[in-house]
Parts: structure tokens; sequence; C-alpha cells
């Protein structure tokens, strides 16, 4: 799904400070591992966190994430 800024504005500020955290990590193509690693936390949280930014951004995947968000910027 393509968004405007506007949209995707909007389904970036339902994101908790933390999941923006990992959405710039995501965004970086930054290793759950080392996502992790850096804020202190298990891979699996790390997961949960993507999976829950996936769902409110309403992608499948992290490349239709950046998809999405290049897309709107162009």
């Amino acid at each position: 799904m393509n968004y405007t800024n506007l949209q995707l504005e909007a389904r970036l500020k339902k994101l908790t400070p933390r999941e923006k955290e990992v959405f710039m990590l995501v965004s970086r193509g930054v290793p759950n591992k080392v996502s992790a690693d850096r804020l202190g936390v298990s891979q699996r949280t790390i997961e949960a966190h993507r999976a829950n930014i996936f769902k409110k951004m309403q992608v499948r995947n992290a490349t239709e994430l950046m998809h999405d968000l290049f897309a709107s910027y162009l």
C-alpha cells in the first residue's frame, strides 16, 4: 500500500516511543540481534516490536515498509 505523506505520518504517530526506536533501526537495516543488543532487550522483544510496527503500518515485512516510506516522499 502506498501512503501519502499525511497518511504515513498518521500511522507513524500510532507507534509507541520504543516502536519508533525499533522502526529507526529497521529503516537502517540493522539486524534484530544487533538491535536487541543496542536497546538492551531480547531478540524476541525486537521481533514483537517489529510485528507491532508492521501491523500498525499495514505492511507484511521490512521491505514493504521501506518501499511505502520512500514512495510517500517521492
